[in-house]
C-alpha cells in the first residue's frame, strides 16, 4: 500500500518558512509561498444553481450528466428495497425525474456482490467496483448501456502495477472519462484497511483491452495531491486547450468534516496540487464533484441539495 502524509489544513493559507538572521535585532525572515492559483481555463465558477428534482426522487447522491445536459445517473433511495441504488434520470422542464426507459437489467449493476458505486460517465459507460471471487480483492469492471440493457462486465482494472494496492483493501471509481485525444481515464480512490485513502489514475487507449497506471519516474502522477490532500472524490475533464483537468474533493487535515472543493490542470506528467475554489465554499461539505466533459460546468453536493455551478464567463 502506497501511504501519504498528512493533508495541509488550509492549502489556501499561505506557507510560512521562518530563517533566523545571525544578526544582533534578532529578527526573522519570512518567505511566503502562495497557494497553487485556480485553472483559468475551467473558472473561476460563480453562476451557482440548485438542481430540481420529483418527488419519485429522494436521498440523491453521486450525481452524474452525459453530454447531452438530458440524462443521468444518481444514487437514489428505491422505494422496494428502501436504499439507495444506481438511478436513471432525465430531464423534463428543468426538473430531473426518473427515467425507466434507461433502466433495462439495471439489477446488473445494483445486485453484485459488495459493489463500490462512484457515478456513470458522461458517454454512458458505468465503471464499478466489486469483489473478485477468484482473487477475493476488489477489482475495477466496466459495463456498457445498450439497446438490450446494462451488458455484461469487463474487467479494466490495471494487471501490473496496481494489483497489489487493489489486495486487503478496496477501491472507489468516481467517473469514467473518454476517449480524449489519446487515451481513456479513470479516477480511482483506494482505502486500505488501516483506512489510508490514495488516488490514482487509470488509463487505456480507446480500443485497448488493457489498462494500466501511468507512473512517472516510478511514482504516482497524483502522488503531490496525495501527499497534501485525503480526496474523498475525483472527476475528469477536457480543458479548452485540451488538457486534462481534475475536480476533486478533499478534507482538512485531522477533520472529519469540511470537505472542499479543488481543481488542478495536468501539467506535463503530473497533476500537482489543487487551488481551493473558495468561490463555492460555505458552510457544510462540499462533496461528490462532477465536471461536463468541457469543464464549463461543475455538480456538487453540499448537505441534501446538488449544485451546478458555472463560469460567469463563458469558456471559448
Amino acid at each position: 500500500m502506497i501511504a501519504h502524509g498528512a493533508a495541509i489544513r488550509d492549502p489556501v493559507a499561505v506557507l510560512r518558512v521562518v530563517v533566523p538572521l545571525l544578526v544582533a535585532t534578532g529578527c526573522d525572515l519570512v518567505f511566503t509561498l502562495e497557494a497553487p492559483p485556480p485553472v483559468s481555463a475551467c473558472g473561476t465558477y460563480r453562476d451557482v444553481e440548485q438542481l430540481a428534482f420529483g418527488p419519485d426522487l429522494e436521498d440523491v447522491t453521486d450525481f452524474s450528466v452525459d453530454d447531452t445536459g438530458m440524462t443521468g445517473f444518481v444514487m437514489a433511495r428505491s422505494p422496494i428495497v428502501n436504499r439507495q441504488r444506481i438511478t436513471a434520470i432525465q430531464r423534463v422542464d428543468g426538473v430531473w425525474v426518473r427515467d425507466p426507459t434507461r433502466e433495462a437489467n439495471l439489477e446488473v449493476l445494483t445486485n453484485l456482490d459488495k459493489v463500490t458505486f462512484g457515478r456513470i460517465a458522461p458517454n454512458g459507460e458505468a465503471f464499478l467496483a466489486n469483489r473478485s471471487q477468484a482473487e477475493d480483492d476488489f477489482r475495477v469492471f466496466r459495463y456498457i448501456l445498450n439497446t438490450n440493457g446494462w451488458g455484461s462486465r469487463e474487467q479494466v482494472s490495471p494487471t501490473n502495477t496496481l494489483e497489489s494496492t487493489f489486495a486487503g483493501g478496496e477501491i472507489e471509481i468516481n467517473d469514467g472519462f473518454g476517449p480524449d485525444r489519446f487515451f481513456r481515464h479513470i479516477p480511482i480512490l483506494h482505502a486500505s484497511e488501516q483506512g489510508e485513502r490514495f488516488l490514482s489514475i487509470a488509463s487505456s487507449e480507446p480500443l485497448a483491452v488493457e489498462w494500466f497506471e501511468p507512473l512517472d519516474e516510478g511514482r504516482l502522477i497524483t502522488e503531490e495531491i496525495n501527499e497534501r490532500h485525503e480526496v474523498t472524490m475525483a472527476a475528469l475533464a477536457l480543458g479548452p486547450s485540451n488538457d486534462l483537468v481534475m475536480a476533486y474533493a478533499a478534507l482538512p487535515e485531522g477533520a472529519t468534516a469540511g470537505s472542499q472543493l479543488f481543481l488542478t490542470e495536468k501539467d506535463g506528467k503530473r497533476y500537482p496540487v489543487g487551488a481551493l475554489l473558495d468561490e463555492l465554499d460555505e458552510p457544510g461539505d462540499e462533496v461528490e464533484p462532477f465536471l461536463s466533459r468541457d469543464c464549463s460546468k461543475l455538480f456538487y453536493r453540499r448537505g441534501d441539495a446538488i449544485f451546478m455551478a458555472q463560469p460567469e464567463t463563458a469558456i471559448p
